[in-house]
């Protein structure tokens, strides 16, 4: 990887790790409960980003992939709208920067359905010690949530991370999703598909249930960090994404994994997030367990490289 590669790939973490501190201060929350529904501000998100993706491949030449409309509505359910949704629900309760850890998770719940789903991919010894680790990292994390229930921790707070743990097993599904139903399709064609979508996935929640004309008066701020999101962290994102798959391949951009909750961190940090010693010790516990599954994938999928080389586009982030 040149060093201008490895700088996209630096500003694509850096990128996607604000996205969590930008759903923090846009989502509603009791300290601001006129800013935007969990909803109605994925919908917003996504649709922005997907109209402006949409152009972009329109720009390069590109059709979009009407022919295979049903298994990218698919993808857009559960890569875009489901989890988004999770984590702006989740971030109504707990800090942007457990958001990001849990994040993290997304290619252990990757491996695991791959060996549910691909039914001839085999879980080595080293790749199941990494899940296992990965998954202690979790453990310890939400066990000091479960300990501190009544001493300033709600029972919200424990669903908000439960959702942003469900929001990554979506990921994960999402991932298997592309790679056995959208081999074949550009990933810039992948993510528009998803996003266009997704939209439209948000859409009855967003009318019949949220309503936000009815009490919606976001701050400034609000306004400004779904702006953001938007632009940088979705549409601007994914174009850096998809510039990096098609300059260096799935295996090396996939390194963001590692960069990316460590970035969250540090946006949640410059806005006044604490970040404890357990926080920091789940992190290298998760990111380890990730090192470990990631590498053995490598030569689980050397057959098969081929195929994987085009991904899931992975979101948001």
């Amino acid at each position: 990887m040149r060093p201008k590669q490895f700088a996209t790939l630096l500003l694509l973490a850096a990128v996607w790790g604000a996205s969590f501190l930008f759903i923090k201060l846009a989502v509603q929350s009791e300290a601001a409960p006129t800013n935007f529904p969990p909803m109605t501000l994925v919908g917003i998100r996504i649709g922005v980003a997907a109209l402006l993706l949409y152009s972009l491949l329109k720009l390069r030449g590109s059709n979009f992939p009407w022919p295979a409309s049903f298994p990218l509505a698919v993808l857009g359910l559960i890569n875009a709208a489901v989890p988004y949704f999770l984590f702006s629900w989740g971030e109504q309760h707990i800090e942007s920067n457990l958001a990001a850890i849990y994040n993290a998770t997304t290619p252990l719940f990757t491996v695991i359905l791959a060996l549910l789903i691909v039914r001839e991919e085999r879980l080595s010894g080293l790749r199941s010690i990494g899940v296992v680790i990965g998954f202690l990292g979790i453990l310890y994390l939400f066990a000091d949530s479960l300990t501190s229930i009544g001493r300033g921790t709600t029972t919200l707070h424990i669903f908000g991370e439960l959702a942003c743990v469900l929001a990554s097993f979506s990921y994960g599904l999402g991932n298997m999703w592309a790679r056995r139903k959208l081999k074949g399709l550009m990933p810039l064609q992948i993510a528009t598909g998803q996003l266009l979508f997704g939209t439209l996935w948000t859409l009855p929640i967003i009318l019949i249930v949220e309503q936000p004309w009815r009490t919606l008066a976001p701050t400034a701020e609000a306004i400004a960090a779904l702006a953001a999101l938007t632009l940088a962290g979705t549409a601007f994102a994914q174009i850096l994404f998809f510039k990096l798959l098609t300059e260096v391949g799935a295996t090396r951009t996939a390194q963001v994994t590692y960069l990316l909750p460590i970035f969250g961190l540090f946006w949640g940090w410059t806005a006044g997030e604490t970040i404890t010693p357990r926080v920091l010790g789940a992190l290298a516990i998760v990111l380890l367990g990730v090192l470990i599954v990631n590498g053995g994938a490598d030569r689980l999928f050397a057959r098969k490289r081929s195929s994987s080389e085009t991904p899931a586009p992975t979101s948001p982030r």
